[in-house]
């Protein structure tokens, strides 16, 4: 009787019943279809564990789906075929599904309870063990929530830290009045976020380093309503980088004092040794160490280059890069460089072409604007694999341009910011000797010329480096005594 009612008045539910935006034609035909199925049979075999209504609240919200239903069966009972006991079946039908979208919801509520317990459980572990306390400030009800990682952190009670004063008076005397006024300054002008860092005083009467952070929520008319933030305890990582500090200054120390010592004895034997060399008359029986001792030569001009390398990295750590301005002759100084540097451009099998403008006249240090030709062109020679190398000089009307380019190995692009670091180099020490202090040292340089120098290159296409220098550097730099 159900069905033959559902099979005939099917089509006009569909066509002329209003149809909630809820439920879509395709599921009111499944559900149609499945109660018109079942409908002949006892009330008891409308099982809820296949009803159409639980696969229903599983693509759906379960309000959505109880929605649904609703609005099935009050369609159905307006027909005046039905009589009681239709009525009855179909009523105890529509409760059976309900039941089944109600243990369907139970179900679902349980696993996102237990989800968000485990997701609450796996964050306060990832928070504990970073040193992390989250604080929540509700600025309505002037009131800090802290997480328990709080009292794991910091050792303090979370109900001990619950208003802004209570909190910052953990903050260290001289850091205190500086967070409180940026964390206010930060909602009183709208920021969006705020940080600091700063000591913090443990429950066990122990300064900690920590790092604030925070985000700041605001209502839709821009009003500050909510502080997300948290502290992270930063001790070990300040004491470390206390450790780092110091090595790094014993390390400077050390490399000035041993500079310094090694210059004096390796001065001495540079001089013997080209005294050697160019000194004496060679015939035949001389020409063998003759050569020993031009390799000699070139070997401890080496040395002596590396020791000038560590004696400038320690100057210039230490501020003590001055210069000694004075009107410098561009085009004269690069010949200069370029005539003795001739052996060594000869040694690398390269051809140099250099090509200069006339004169090129600025404010410079001589002796420094030597080393930044001199670097240039020898690591242009050095990674050039023999092939040309050219020099260039260009003036403009406020600077002078030195470009050196080479057809060597190349830099690839994601190690070209790295080489112009203090003892970095984008090749193995393996093929390449020196320290990496080359490049490092000609930014320094050229940057306390208020100058520049940048790099084009591509891995196995050579590289371009050209250095910017204005014709004067700013006065500051003017009458600084030489390092």
């Amino acid at each position: 009787m159900i069905a033959d009612l559902l099979a005939r008045h099917r089509s006009r539910l569909l066509r002329q019943t209003p149809q909630p935006a809820l439920l879509d034609e395709a599921e009111l035909k499944g559900l149609l279809d499945a109660l018109a199925r079942r409908s002949d049979l006892p009330a008891g075999a409308l099982d809820p564990a296949t009803a159409q209504g639980t696969a229903l609240a599983r693509r759906r919200s379960l309000a959505d789906a109880i929605t649904g239903v609703d609005w099935l069966q009050g369609a159905l009972l307006e027909s005046e075929e039905l009589g009681a006991v239709e009525r009855t079946a179909l009523l105890e039908g529509f409760h059976r599904v309900r039941l089944a979208l109600v243990a369907e919801s139970g179900r679902r509520q349980r696993q996102l309870e237990e989800a968000l317990q485990r997701g609450e459980e796996r964050y306060l572990t990832a928070a504990r063990a970073a040193g992390f306390a989250i604080w929540d400030w509700d600025l309505r009800e002037q009131r800090i929530h802290w997480s328990h990682t709080l009292e794991t952190t910091l050792g303090h009670p979370v109900e001990n830290l619950s208003t802004l004063d209570l909190w910052l008076e953990q903050v260290h005397p001289a850091d205190r009045d500086r967070v409180g006024t940026g964390l206010m300054r930060a909602l009183k002008e709208g920021a969006l976020r705020w940080s600091d860092s700063f000591q913090f005083l443990r429950r066990d009467g122990a300064w900690a380093g920590v790092l604030g952070r925070a985000w700041i929520l605001h209502d839709p008319a821009g009003e500050p309503l909510r502080v997300l933030g948290g502290l992270v305890d930063i001790t070990e990582q300040r004491r470390l980088e206390g450790e780092l500090t110091e090595a790094v200054r014993l390390r400077d120390e050390f490399l000035a004092i041993a500079s310094h010592e090694l210059r004096t004895p390796l001065t001495a034997l540079q001089i013997q040794v080209q005294t050697l060399a160019h000194g004496r008359k060679s015939g035949p029986q001389d020409e063998r160490l003759q050569g020993r001792l031009l390799r000699a030569e070139v070997s401890v001009a080496r040395m002596v280059q590396l020791v000038n390398d560590l004696l400038d990295v320690s100057r210039i750590t230490a501020g003590q890069l001055a210069l000694d301005l004075e009107e410098v002759e561009l085009c004269q100084l690069v010949q200069e460089v370029v005539e003795r540097l001739g052996p060594d451009i000869q040694r690398s099998g390269s051809e140099l072409s250099v090509v200069l403008p006339g004169e090129v006249r600025g404010h410079w240090d001589r002796r420094r604007l030597d080393q930044v030709v001199c670097n240039l062109l020898t690591n242009a020679l050095k990674y050039g694999g023999g092939k040309p190398v050219e020099l260039k000089v260009e003036l403009s009307d406020t600077e002078a341009r030195l470009r050196v380019t080479d057809h060597g190995i190349g830099v690839a692009p994601e190690e070209q910011e790295r080489i112009f670091r203090r003892f970095e180099r984008a090749v193995s020490d393996r093929h390449f000797g020196g320290f990496g202090l080359g490049l490092w040292i000609v930014t320094q340089v050229l940057e306390a010329m208020d100058g520049s120098i940048r790099v084009e290159s591509q891995v196995g296409e050579g590289a371009m480096f050209e250095a910017r220098l204005p014709l004067r550097p700013a006065p500051a730099r003017a009458g600084s005594p030489p390092p």
